[in-house]
């Protein structure tokens, strides 16, 4: 946890200025958490399966992290907001829980084996790229 908070610390979103800041914190985020996570299988597995129900203790220790990474993010579409290219009525607080979420379950989803097909990158991508841009097409 104090790996991924250290870097999460390090990119630090009040220095995003631009639009392209932003694409390109969140492609370094992405790439340096999901490397954490998918090249580290030992601390994944402690994160998403083992340490879970194991005692009070750590289950409080997973929650705060859990918080830790959806206010980061929820701090992160804010400042999007604040730079004007996040919508002003996307919920900062839900979606950044959702992404974490949804990260967490396609890199548990990457550590059985069931997206062996795919690079690193191009799961990050994806993720980010559903985060930032929808899955609908852009009307004519």
């Amino acid at each position: 946890m104090n790996e991924v908070r250290e870097t999460l610390d390090r990119l630090k979103i009040e220095t995003i200025k631009t639009e392209a800041d932003y694409v390109q914190m969140a492609l370094q985020i992405g790439s340096e958490i999901s490397h954490l996570f998918l090249h580290d299988k030992k601390l994944t597995r402690i994160f998403v399966w083992e340490a879970v129900g194991v005692n009070q203790e750590y289950d409080s220790i997973l929650d705060q992290s859990y918080r830790d990474f959806s206010d980061y993010s929820k701090r992160y579409i804010e400042k999007g907001k604040e730079l004007g290219i996040i919508r002003d009525e996307v919920n900062a607080a839900i979606v950044g829980s959702a992404t974490i979420g949804m990260s967490i379950h396609v890199i548990t989803r990457r550590l059985r084996g069931d997206l062996d097909d795919f690079t690193d990158q191009e799961i990050m991508q994806s993720i980010f790229d559903l985060q930032l841009r929808g899955i609908l097409k852009k009307k004519s």
